[in-house]
């Protein structure tokens, strides 16, 4: 275990202009990179430095906002990835903090302390990865890192391990870590298969630890895919549940395509971090895991004591840095202080088919069985269906999205849901997924039915008032109706193949107000022609 100095006691504030962020992006969740050694080189935690050695880069792991102040974890790691804070760093230490959209920063110098407390209690360790059609194969390129990382690893801490596409998957459960690495080794790993739901699939990474203890649990989860299937649990349904129970997430999100706000959010909210990594590096996602596992008692603990959070300010941002030699290090962190609404605008997809003529339903029985079950248990609750075809199909892609959409909510009402919840839509080809249909996974995602929950709360009703050929031009038309009191914004879609842009006003609880709201504008601003959606 590691010890650290207390290398500061008096915090005293100031102020300054906003500093340089670094880290925050969708794709950059890491302080800047170590500096080239005679060593074996490494970004991440991999040991602990035996003698003094020069402070190349800093992290934050996690952070949290309370009472009492600023609470952050942070390692400083020489550049062969070797922990050196336990040696004593004498130089100066600076914490940032301000609003996330405001330009002005307050900073101090922080209470560094240590040594941890001796450990008292194991770890208990989820791991998730991701088996479905989008993760491209992650499950197997990355599994004999993980039992290689899990083999060498001799804390008494248990652990679980778990893949997800629509469904979970077990593959362990509570075992120590080398008998969870021949679990996996011994386990015939299924081909990709099925729509990632990855909330639903933390969820249930979430429930594992419902007879654990509220401390030491965390979740690790693997995903190479965005969100596409989660109806009935949201971004903040997972950030709640993760509070209740007490549980750490830590999200690796592999390759630059996959959307990385709502997988930092998740994780900074938790008490966790992001870690992006390319998808050419995958294969070295046991670096990251084994910085997770050995820096849960190998950190310091960085504190600002005389924080008060503003009022209005959803998202802390912080900036750690140490200079030492007239070098610094620095890592940004963000850590929402108050829940930031996630709106659903696209539906989550409960049936892809391999073609534009394909209609089989069959593979997903079980998430629409479910679905009807929780609209029979809420008769008040209203959800549309909404049918999309592959852009191959042009002259007729609005009736065949209507076809394929009837046919999902006709088994819904098999099962006994009302006529009244269900409303069907159709976006014919206009809303392809890929533009350029390279693969059968992308071809079966384009010939999808998805489903979204109609609530009032949400404003749900729109209206498509014009199509323009250009960005521009939609970005001035929204302007334009901003100006006159309207709540507006712009979509891409594609008609009969060629790009245009639909101009889309929104904020209608109910399509009654939403009719209405069309015949006014028919005849205070002679739009000729326009889309309920």
């Amino acid at each position: 275990m590691l010890r650290f100095l207390l290398l500061s006691i008096l915090p005293f504030c100031v102020l300054s202009h906003a500093p340089q962020l670094r880290g925050q992006d969708d794709d950059v969740t890491t302080g800047p990179g170590s500096s080239s050694s005679g060593k074996t080189s490494s970004r991440y935690l991999r040991g602990v430095a035996p003698e003094e050695s020069a402070p190349a880069l800093l992290r934050i792991l996690g952070g949290h906002v309370t009472t009492a102040g600023i609470s952050l974890q942070a390692i400083v790691l020489d550049s062969s990835g070797l922990e050196v804070s336990h040696l004593g760093l004498p130089g100066k230490w600076t914490l940032e903090w301000g609003c996330a959209d405001r330009n002005r920063y307050e900073a101090m110098e922080p209470i560094v302390q240590g040594p941890l407390p001796p450990r008292s209690a194991v770890n208990h360790y989820q791991i998730m990865i991701d088996n479905s059609l989008t993760s491209q194969g992650l499950l197997t390129a990355i599994a004999p890192s993980v039992r290689e990382v899990l083999s060498g690893y001799s804390e008494s801490d248990s652990f679980s391990i778990s893949t997800f596409s629509q469904t979970t998957t077990e593959v362990c459960g509570w075992e120590l870590a080398v008998d969870a690495s021949r679990s996996l080794a011994e386990t015939k790993l299924s081909a990709p298969k099925g729509i990632p739901a990855v909330y639903t699939a933390m969820m249930s990474g979430l429930r594992v630890f419902d007879k654990k203890s509220t401390t030491n649990n965390i979740l690790i989860f693997v995903t190479a895919s965005d969100d596409l299937a989660s109806l009935d649990v949201s971004v903040n349904d997972v950030v709640r549940y993760a509070k209740q129970r007490g549980v750490t997430m830590y999200v690796i999100k592999i390759g630059t395509s996959v959307r990385g706000y709502p997988y930092r959010y998740i994780s900074e909210a938790t008490g966790g971090r992001l870690y992006s990594i390319h998808s050419t590096s995958a294969d070295g996602i046991d670096s990251v895991i084994k910085e997770i596992l050995l820096s849960r008692n190998n950190h310091a603990e960085v504190f600002a004591t005389k924080f008060h959070p503003s009022t209005g300010c959803p998202t802390l941002q912080v900036h750690l840095l140490y200079t030492h030699n007239n070098r610094v290090i620095a890592d940004t962190f963000s850590i929402p202080v108050s829940t930031v609404p996630f709106r659903r605008y696209n539906g989550a997809i409960v049936a892809a088919f391999d073609d534009t003529t394909d209609s089989n339903i069959q593979e997903y029985y079980s998430g629409l069985t479910l679905l009807a079950t929780n609209l029979m248990a809420d008769t008040l609750r209203r959800i549309r269906i909404i049918g999309h075809v592959g852009s191959e199909i042009t002259s007729n892609a609005t009736r065949r999205g209507f076809e394929r959409a009837r046919h999902v909510a006709d088994f819904l009402k098999a099962l006994g849901v009302r006529d009244e919840q269900i409303e069907i839509q159709s976006r014919g080809s206009s809303k392809p997924m890929f533009l350029e249909q390279v693969d059968g996974t992308q071809k079966m995602l384009n010939n999808r039915v998805e489903a979204l929950y109609i609530t009032p709360a949400d404003d749900p009703y729109s209206i498509v008032v014009d199509y323009v050929v250009s960005e521009q031009i939609a970005g001035t038309k929204v302007t334009d109706w901003e100006k006159r009191g309207y709540k507006a914004y712009f979509e891409a879609a594609l008609n009969d193949g060629r790009p245009e842009y639909e101009i889309i006003l929104w904020g209608y609880k109910t399509r009654e107000a939403a009719q209405k709201a069309a015949s006014e504008l028919r005849s205070k601003y002679g739009v000729k022609e326009y889309l309920l959606r």
